[in-house]
């Protein structure tokens, strides 16, 4: 999808304008429109900060530069070789979109405030309702905490005896089946844990999840 396209008209309460791929949607690698939503940009200038931020970044990561962050959450998606940090093919296969609107300061590990969190609603919703994507992958549990409850509580994302909860959000094309996943900063974070768990959910998009 070409990221000229991304008309304010549809997005006006958004800022950092999503990374939308050139393969996003049913052509692309996993075969339908799948969205990951991370939780805040942040930033040591002021100036910056533009609302390209986020599609510049994502750029220079198809382009070939590496961080770990991206490079490990696409490292859960089934089917990526990312050996070699190559995750460009898989990027433009999805949208990327941070839920704060806004640079939470100038270092890393800065949280949100709760005003931050609260104004992340509408352009979350608004990016939902443009793109459409059958699947959420959210990138943090506080994230995921802090996501509106508007929708309904989806089916059980099963692995055997085990089971993790998701969440279902209309748009107009249907629902999104929306899941967590730890940041991979977290202790917690292990990439060959959450593969198969991303598969059974792709598995259960694919099929709609009722």
């Amino acid at each position: 999808m070409d990221q000229e396209n991304q008309s304010e008209l549809h997005l006006p309460h958004v800022f950092f304008r999503p990374w939308v791929g050139k393969h996003y949607g049913p052509t692309s690698q996993l075969g339908m429109p799948v969205m990951v939503l991370g939780e805040s940009h942040w930033c040591t200038s002021e100036e910056a900060i533009n609302r390209d931020f986020t599609v510049e970044l994502m750029q220079h990561i198809v382009d070939g530069r590496r961080y770990r962050y991206w490079t490990e959450i696409a490292r859960v998606f089934p089917g990526q070789d990312n050996a070699a940090g190559n995750s460009g093919a898989f990027w433009n296969s999805v949208m990327f979109y941070n839920y704060i609107q806004e640079s939470v300061g100038d270092a890393p590990r800065i949280r949100p405030t709760p005003a931050m969190w609260e104004k992340g609603a509408p352009p979350f919703l608004e990016v939902l309702a443009r793109y459409q994507p059958r699947l959420v992958l959210a990138v943090g549990k506080q994230l995921w905490d802090h996501l509106p409850k508007i929708g309904r509580s989806g089916p059980s994302i099963v692995l055997g005896n085990r089971e993790r909860e998701s969440w279902l959000y209309a748009h107009p094309a249907g629902e999104a089946l929306a899941l967590w996943i730890y940041h991979p900063a977290s202790p917690k974070w292990w990439s060959d844990h959450w593969a198969p768990w991303l598969g059974a959910a792709l598995e259960l998009a694919r099929r709609g999840p009722g």
